[in-house]
């Protein structure tokens, strides 16, 4: 029961990851280009990465990181990098989309479908700080609600210190919830929750706990 269970769940995500890196695998907004990707560049992905939460955290006091240097924050992020890169190779519950200007990865969404369609979990989030307030951010989001009509709810737990993302979700209209992972302290985490329009008597009904 157990096995068929299991290989009933392994099919459903195989489907929704098909369906995605399929026929509508790319699309564009603009002069942008949205691509879901299942193998992306590590190297292009990295630096993305690197520079986006450096330029986020070059402001913060290093003891709210509770870090001792530049240079320990520096290897802490690679260390991150590496292994989010690595989760994503080793869970098909993962979507990985790649965000591109002229040929050039400039930001990158990974997605957590595991609870889909009640949610979907943003697992991790990144902008090339040049390209930066120019609604980016926002059209992700937007493509997101879009290509995942069912998905009741998005989730994500971000730093408290880390302004720019908190910032960021409040503006779309991302409200703090209880929502968190094991081990994380509340106090240098929180959980936020965004309930899509068509969804919000869904929760208003009562019909579901909107705290996970």
């Amino acid at each position: 029961m157990h096995k068929n269970l299991f290989l009933a769940f392994s099919s459903f995500f195989i489907t929704i990851s098909n369906t995605i890196l399929g026929t509508n695998d790319t699309f564009n907004i603009e002069n942008l280009q949205f691509v879901w990707e299942k193998t992306p560049n590590f190297y292009k992905s990295k630096k993305v990465f690197l520079d986006a939460f450096t330029k986020c955290y070059d402001t913060i006091d290093l003891k709210k990181l509770k870090k001792s240097s530049k240079e320990e924050l520096y290897l802490w992020l690679d260390e991150t990098f590496n292994n989010t890169f690595e989760d994503y190779q080793n869970n098909e519950e993962q979507l990985w989309l790649t965000i591109k200007l002229a040929n050039h990865n400039i930001g990158f969404l990974i997605i957590n479908i595991s609870k889909y369609p009640d949610e979907i979990y943003l697992e991790q989030f990144a902008v090339n700080p040049k390209f930066q307030r120019k609604q980016i951010g926002t059209s992700i989001i937007d493509s997101l609600v879009e290509q995942f009509p069912e998905c009741k709810k998005l989730a994500v737990v971000t730093r408290w210190v880390n302004y720019q993302s908190v910032n960021f979700y409040k503006k779309y209209g991302f409200v703090e919830s209880s929502y968190t992972h094991p081990g994380l302290d509340p106090k240098l985490y929180g959980g936020f929750e965004f309930i899509p329009k068509k969804h919000q008597d869904y929760f208003h009904d009562g019909s579901m706990n909107k705290e996970s």
